[in-house]
């Protein structure tokens, strides 16, 4: 839908963007998720114990709704917005009046994300994909032109995360570096950081926020770091399972990259996975049927930005997000 051309056009020129995680603001007790809350009880979704209040808003910036949408069609979320521009045109009175108090001062501790201090930010792509014309090689899906038959998917376009990893983490790379890379004797990534990656990130969001893997749920993670040429760097090797008790959601790949470490930071991250994925979850119907491929793809943010910014989708429950072999 946000890649629909007038879509895109209506918003960046007559809206003020603003993308918020209504996990964090309908829970917050902070000026922000009040306002927030303010808002969405103009609309449909007024959170009744606890619910979500998921959607898109169209509002002032002293908090007065102008329109609420919810679904997928671009169509429908036009209308709303012109809608929206019509009650905002109409409005008399300072309507551009910012209310005070949002400007995070009293920002909800529990609630607070971050990216780790002296940590490294990693982008996450993932992208539904299908076999080339000469039934060999794969590509990216041809989108709303694909034969999606009697299923709904519409997940063609790339899901992105990001992936936090810590300074400790860092170390203990380094470390291993230091101690294997003479022999060239592989080793093995931080055991956080490899559930981690496999838990959170392995899974497809293409359609959604999608059910993250149990620890139970990796069968297989084999990654083997092998050390390079003792300039720092390592590459990544291995096979990865994961599948729920019952068999019907999993993911089988195999897993390729390259690391560089240097003085405590790292700084080149790639890695790509690849392997076929089945089933859906609760919140995000609409897989394809049968093992289809999927691409996972990992690239260093070597700039921060504060977009980069932008905590992981598993990160609600910090402390499972890092501590996720447990």
């Amino acid at each position: 839908m946000f890649g629909h051309k007038e879509v895109q056009q209506l918003i960046s020129e007559r809206f003020v963007p603003l993308a918020m995680d209504d996990f964090y603001l309908r829970r917050q007790e902070d000026a922000a998720g009040k306002f927030f809350r303010s808002v969405a009880d103009q609309g449909p979704r007024k959170g009744e114990g606890g619910a979500t209040r998921q959607g898109r808003y169209a509002f002032t910036v002293d908090g007065v709704l102008l329109g609420y949408n919810n679904n997928r069609s671009p169509e429908r979320m036009i209308a709303m917005l012109n809608e929206a521009l019509k009650k905002y045109d109409s409005m008399a009175g300072a309507k551009n009046a910012a209310p005070t108090g949002v400007d995070g001062v009293d920002e909800d501790g529990r609630y607070h994300r971050v990216p780790p201090k002296d940590g490294a930010v990693v982008k996450v792509f993932t992208r539904v994909l299908e076999l080339g014309e000469d039934g060999q090689g794969l590509r990216r899906c041809a989108g709303e032109t694909a034969d999606i038959g009697s299923y709904r998917h519409r997940g063609f376009g790339a899901a992105v995360d990001h992936l936090w990893i810590q300074k400790e983490e860092i170390a203990e790379l380094e470390e291993s570096l230091a101690k294997h890379g003479q022999s060239g004797e592989p080793f093995f990534l931080p055991a956080q950081l490899l559930a981690r990656i496999a838990r959170f990130h392995l899974a497809d969001n293409t359609r959604g926020e999608p059910p993250h893997w149990n620890t139970s749920e990796i069968r297989v993670q084999d990654w083997k770091c092998v050390p390079g040429d003792g300039s720092g760097q390592f590459s990544i090797a291995g096979n990865v399972h994961l599948e729920t008790a019952d068999g019907v959601r999993g993911f089988e790949g195999k897993a390729v990259g390259n690391i560089a470490i240097q003085n405590g930071k790292i700084i080149k991250f790639d890695l790509d996975v690849l392997g076929e994925f089945w089933g859906d979850g609760s919140y995000t119907r609409g897989a394809r049927p049968g093992r289809n491929p999927i691409g996972f793809v990992f690239t260093l943010v070597a700039t921060p930005s504060p977009e980069s910014s932008i905590p992981p989708q598993g990160a609600r429950w910090l402390q499972g997000y890092y501590e996720a072999a447990r």
